[in-house]
């Protein structure tokens, strides 16, 4: 006698869902809500390939107009590898478009370097869950975007200044990618540089077939570095990054006081100032 109520509230249910979904369009994947919003930030996708995998850059008009030798190359974080820490994303693409905020303050010509299997591509054929969970930062993700990257560089030959601006774990593979391409400047968000010790201190699984950049040989001094951290960070304490950057006479760190790990766009304008220095 209690099936009919329950039934009707399950209709009740799927009803205003799907009205939400028709009106609000909150049914996007977080790759086509990210896609939508970068659109929207009046920025250009193409596709660009690899040996192994397919890439989705972004760009600003600056970047593909300009005659100026700067480019920006911002490298987004991890996005969102597992749901409540338990059950493998089927797409990891991130939910908070926060790197395109910061590229759309960015006036430089810019270009977002997307990960393999993100922005929609985690059905191509190479990509397995792997690759932005334990391998997210393996050598295989790690040549991939330096050969995506060149592969882009190849048309646009104009840029010989790289600026390498990475958040979160976009920020583990800018340190990783800088060795094989010797940008000009290598800056970094609320970094993991450590991923060992990042894994120990939230208990998580080890990230074992990834690349840790605090274990690889240090990078070139003429790479100017910039590690930032905010100091209410707790995914990526600043105490981790400040022992990155103490291995270096030529890194620098900025710590930004009341700053936790995300939303960091009201900062952005005055640390565009710092890098462009």
């Amino acid at each position: 006698m209690f099936l009919f109520p329950i039934m009707l509230s399950k209709l009740k249910f799927f009803y205003l869902f799907s009205l939400a979904c028709i009106t609000l369009t909150a049914c996007n994947t977080p790759s086509e809500a990210f896609h939508q919003y970068a659109i929207e930030k009046g920025f250009q996708s193409f596709k660009v390939n690899s040996s192994n995998f397919q890439h989705i850059i972004y760009t600003n008009d600056s970047s593909l107009y300009s005659k100026k030798k700067t480019l920006h190359i911002y490298l987004d974080g991890d996005g969102l590898p597992w749901i409540n820490h338990q059950w493998i994303a089927k797409d990891p693409s991130a939910r908070n478009p926060m790197i395109l905020n910061l590229m759309a303050m960015d006036h430089t010509p810019s270009i977002l370097l997307g990960r393999p299997c993100y922005y929609g591509l985690h059905t191509n054929l190479n990509c397995h869950y792997r690759f932005w969970t334990s391998h997210r930062y393996s050598p295989k993700i790690v040549n991939s975007l330096s050969q995506a990257l060149d592969n882009w560089l190849q048309k646009h030959p104009q840029f010989t200044r790289l600026v390498l601006i990475g958040y979160s774990g976009g920020g583990t593979l800018a340190t990783l990618i800088a060795p094989k391409i010797q940008p000009w400047k290598l800056i970094t968000l609320s970094a993991n540089l450590d991923t060992d010790t990042w894994s120990k201190i939230h208990h998580y699984t080890p990230l074992t077939g990834s690349i840790n950049p605090t274990r690889q040989p240090l990078l070139n001094d003429a790479i100017k570095q910039l590690h930032i951290s905010g100091k209410k960070d707790t995914n990526i304490p600043t105490s981790m990054t400040l022992r990155y950057v103490q291995k270096y006479t030529s890194a620098n760190i900025l710590i930004i006081e009341n700053q936790a790990h995300c939303c960091w766009e009201r900062h952005w304008p005055n640390i565009l100032t710092t890098i462009k220095q």
